[in-house]
């Protein structure tokens, strides 16, 4: 083994190590999605009031009152879209966190969460209700005199004390007193000079967060509308800083302040010292500079006592933008998993069965080239940690807006259900890569080259095959990423990652260990099974028309077929995910004897098809620990009327007797919902969501879901009572989310033109994106005219099939461009044929290697899962023959069926 060996096989040691490292401890490491293991739930509701306040507190000098109100009737109308929105960027703008965030049309915002560890709750909930409001205001030259002779006198505002640090006194949080006033309510604390309003200016000391009052202007100079960017750096000393840019609007505007108000400026000739700029984030001073010179380049600083987490979160929060409004917590509870045990076991069966059915075909078929095949493919199961890293990292540069997911934390994607099929199938469509070589092996070593020449020939052979088709995937993954949200670009993450281990273990590792074990003197020919002749000829070319014509009657009735059902009634087609639906609550007394499954089981019967139920349990704690709780979290312990503001926790507990389902979590008094228990109690509920018209009756569904339950016998025991009023809920993708979706898949698919284009010639790009939009059309006509829904898990499928569609494609017109180059005689349908042919036996191999992976879901799996392997297997079935039969015919009409001239370097 020479030295160029020894530090590749040193350089695979070292990735595989890190990569178990990322998953140890799996407990801790590896985090799972609502869907296995749960999470957090909160429901929210934007304060409508705060709105119009914060509208009139910033219109400007001689605005009418008409036109004052129109502002606020426009913010109000798109309010809760936006905050969805917002919401959705923050707590997963990578796609790689997975939650569930609906809207009522009671203006209701219902977060869901993987995960539900204090901390998780409590960053989630912070960077959730987090308004982002950002403001310039002018510091009144008074403001450090009067701050300390208000501190001097003793005062404080509701909810702080003063304490001493370092030698002096500061304001901090006083605990006991959970919540705090709003910075507007505060304005004329501390009698403000004319023209300014009571702050706090937010200081870091020893490592202790303490307030200093500060007076600023009572109108801001300049907001975060206008900025066009957020980022972080340190200054000179290793402190964290943000950094700010504003658009050609926000810049203008930064330079008329600086100049006006730094040292000498036009207002304020008369001082020797330049005035300072507060900038303020949610109504509390981050920072207070002196403006020394002017400052045109439309650049600041927040120079803010920040830790490194601190500064990212504010970085980021800022640059996806602020909510139109504050949100009001109403509720907060741990939900439990989406699926039952009976899914999740039979997933682990499908994963088990699955990649041990494609293990054994692939070593049964090729023998030794297949036990390497299987080593290749346990290292892409080993190395999709490490890769999911790289991967989320790299994508990470091109979002902008990258929060909880993002940044530079080596943390992994959440692992749903799907992601887990996801996973398995990418295994699956990784044999490809080596199937490609060894079917090239095959092929050398029919040629009379020795068994070690032949393998390192069906490298070279197979490369651009494997190159081409899988970079026009990872081409196609970064732009749903770039240009695409949520689902999408969590679908992107796991694409590339898979592709970058099969890619590495296929055409780096499996080369290591042939060199390692073939000797270069072998003689004896490598022994692997055939499904087909080595001449095999099947005038597929004739039949081009016929399954045109086929294809055309499959899609134009099925799509037909779906989009009835779907006019007829959309919940028919569309799952609660796409249309939104009714939600309703029912009171558990055991939960253990009604399993998710059942309750399935029993809806269905009832003719309630569809429904998606979850159990959500709600955190009841000792009274005697609540105070300990509100200290320790800084948040309230929502109680039953509480009329003392200052009143702690423990009080009101004490008093009434009962105790919060809220978890150590600030919870607006007048909105919250008063849920009681008795001490010591668990309380479970029962969520079902079930897809229905937006005029649906309220009473029946109630009355008709109840008496199926109840009335099941499977569920005896199990105690059901309604718990609340049925509400109807919004769609999970909002019009932001459909827009980016849109443009995501637009732009991806010119990018796989221009790709192929440049790799081949414009006429195998058509043939290939015609291939693409019969593999979507037939794909989704079948499903729907077999009865199924089309919910995420469903898009995820079809992107997926998407991706295997192009690479087969790709692999084809490889061997196409190959033949091209060595034959110039043979006419051009004749040729494609031929190269149909020599690619067939290797279209057979990757898709009974897929389908086994499927067909194992399709047996194990049951609800969303088991609708995710249907598609996936129309898909897969399907898009084996459009590259046969729409992509070659679609080419060879482009060329009128005479050879394109590739006599050019494209290689």
């Amino acid at each position: 083994m020479n030295s160029k060996s020894m530090w590749l096989w040193l350089v695979l040691v070292i990735i595989v190590a890190f990569s178990v490292a990322l998953t140890i401890p799996p407990k801790d490491k590896i985090r799972l999605g609502l869907d296995l293991k749960g999470g957090s739930s909160f429901t929210l509701e934007l304060d409508k009031d705060a709105i119009a306040k914060t509208a009139r507190e910033r219109a400007l000098d001689g605005a009418t009152e008409e036109e004052i109100q129109r502002r606020i009737d426009e913010t109000m109308k798109t309010a809760d879209d936006t905050a969805v929105e917002i919401i959705r960027k923050r707590v997963d703008s990578l796609g790689t966190e997975e939650p569930v965030i609906t809207k009522s049309k009671k203006g209701r915002i219902y977060v869901q969460i993987p995960g539900a560890s204090e901390e998780k709750r409590r960053e989630a909930g912070e960077l959730i209700r987090s308004v982002a409001f950002l403001e310039f205001r002018l510091v009144s030259t008074r403001s450090h005199e009067r701050g300390l002779s208000l501190i001097a006198s003793g005062k404080a505002p509701t909810g702080y004390k003063i304490a001493p640090i370092n030698g002096e006194n500061y304001y901090v949080r006083d605990l006991s007193v959970p919540e705090t006033p709003e910075a507007s309510d505060l304005y004329n604390y501390g009698d403000p000079p004319p023209g300014y309003v009571f702050m706090l200016e937010k200081l870091r000391i020893d490592g202790r967060e303490a307030f200093r009052p500060i007076f600023v202007g009572r109108r801001p100079l300049l907001t975060g509308d206008t900025l066009s960017r957020a980022g972080t750096q340190m200054d000179t000393i290793g402190r964290q800083m943000v950094t700010l840019s504003f658009n050609s609007e926000g810049s203008a505007k930064f330079a008329e302040i600086t100049t006006k108000y730094c040292k000498g400026g036009t207002a304020n000739r008369d001082s020797r010292e330049g005035r300072q700029l507060a900038i303020i984030l949610d109504g509390v001073v981050e920072s207070a500079p002196v403006l020394n010179e002017p400052i045109p380049s439309g650049n600041a600083v927040i120079s803010g006592s920040f830790t490194l987490a601190e500064a990212n979160s504010l970085r980021n929060v800022l640059n996806i933008g602020a909510m139109p409004a504050p949100l009001k917590l109403i509720s907060q509870h741990n939900v439990d998993p989406t699926l039952g045990k009976d899914a999740v076991d039979g997933a682990a069966k499908a994963i088990v069965v699955g990649f041990a059915a494609v293990l054994l075909f692939v070593i049964v078929y090729y023998r030794h080239l297949g036990v390497v095949a299987g080593i290749a493919l346990l290292l892409d199961l080993i190395l999709l940690p490490v890769c999911a890293i790289i991967t989320s990292g790299f994508l990470g540069l091109f979002a902008g807006d990258a929060t909880v997911s993002g940044g530079v934390q080596l943390k992994l994607p959440v692992l749903t259900l799907p992601g887990i099929a996801g996973i398995l199938l990418t295994i699956g469509m990784a044999v490809d890569a080596n199937v490609l070589i060894y079917e090239r092996t095959r092929e050398e070593q029919a040629r009379g080259r020795s068994p070690f020449q032949s393998i390192m020939a069906g490298y070279d052979r197979a490369f651009l095959a494997i190159f081409d088709g899988n970079l026009t995937t990872v081409i196609t993954g970064v732009i749903l990423f770039i240009y695409g949200t949520g689902l999408i670009r969590g679908f992107s993450v796991t694409l590339i990652a898979g592709i970058m281990a099969s890619m590495y273990t296929a055409l780096v590792v499996t080369k290591m260990i042939f060199k390692a074990t073939v000797k270069e003197s072998r003689t004896e020919p490598i022994k692997m099974m055939s499904f087909l002749p080595e001449e095999l000829n099947i005038p597929f070319h004739k039949y081009f028309k016929k399954f045109g014509i086929f294809i055309a009657v499959v899609i134009a009735v099925t799509v037909g077929i779906t989009i009835a059902r779907g006019v007829k009634n959309p919940s028919n087609v569309f799952a609660v995910d796409f249309t939104g639906g009714a939600k309703l609550s029912f009171e558990v007394d055991n939960p253990d004897k009604a399993p998710l499954g059942d309750i399935r089981n029993a809806l269905n019967a009832a003719g309630i098809r569809d429904a998606d139920p979850q159990y959500q349990t709600l955190i009841v704690k000792d009274s005697s620990t609540d105070q300990n709780s509100a200290n320790k979290e800084n948040a309230t312990v929502d109680e039953k009327a509480t009329t003392n503001e200052t009143a702690s926790a423990n009080e009101a507990a004490t008093t009434n007797g009962t105790a919060s389902v809220n978890e150590s979590t600030s919870v607006d008094e007048k909105t919250a919902e008063e849920v009681t228990v008795p001490k010591g109690k668990k309380k479970t509920l029962l969520e079902i969501k079930v897809p229905v018209g937006e005029n649906y009756d309220d009473k029946e569904m109630a009355n008709k879901i109840t008496a199926a339950l109840v009335n099941a016998p499977e569920l005896e025991g199990a105690g059901f009572r309604p718990e609340g009023e049925p509400e109807f809920i919004g769609s999970q993708i909002g019009a932001e989310m459909r827009k980016s979706a849109l443009i995501a898949i637009t732009l991806s698919t010119i990018a796989m033109l221009i790709y192929i284009t440049l790799r081949f010639e414009f006429g195998f790009a058509i043939g290939a994106i015609a291939a693409l939009v019969c593999d979507v059309l037939v794909t989704v006509g079948v499903f729907g005219a077999l009865g199924f829904q089309f919910d995420l898990t469903i898009v995820a499928a079809l992107l997926t099939i998407v991706g295997y569609g192009v690479n087969d494609t790709i692999v084809l017109f490889d061997r196409i461009r190959e033949e091209l180059r060595k034959d110039q005689k043979t006419s051009f349908p004749e040729l494609t044929n031929k190269c149909i042919n020599l690619t067939l036996n290797r279209t057979i191999l990757t898709s009974t290697s897929t389908m086994l992976t499927v067909l194992a879901l399709l047996i194990f799996t049951t609800g969303n899962i088991y609708g995710f392997a249907v598609c996936m297997m129309i898909g897969l079935v399907e898009s084996t023959f459009t590259t046969i039969f729409v992509a070659s015919p679609v080419m060879l009409a482009w060329y009128r069926n005479k050879s394109p001239d590739l006599s050019g370097n494209k290689q």
